[in-house]
């Protein structure tokens, strides 16, 4: 239980909403949290654009989002294998 804290506060800073990620861009996309943000802004529309963006952390077209939501699958099914193999 004392571990738990540690792993949620990761997964909200590197979720890459709070702020700008920058170089540790690439850790984020190991973390569930990120993919979860990035599918419900799709399909709430949100766009790098109507949010005065660079560059979007959602994705505006329906490749992207299958992208997202296959990423997302394949983070869960690593997350089962690792707590099956335990």
């Amino acid at each position: 239980m004392s571990i738990v804290p540690y792993l949620l506060i990761t997964q909200l800073v590197l979720c890459g909403v709070l702020f700008p990620l920058g170089a540790v861009t690439p850790l984020s996309w190991l973390i569930p949290a990120r993919w979860a943000v990035s599918a419900l802004g799709g399909i709430a529309g949100l766009s790098a654009a109507a949010l005065h963006q660079s560059t979007g952390l959602y994705p505006s077209s329906a490749i992207g989002m299958l992208g997202t939501w296959l990423m997302l699958a394949v983070l869960a099914t690593a997350g089962v294998a690792a707590t099956a193999g335990s």
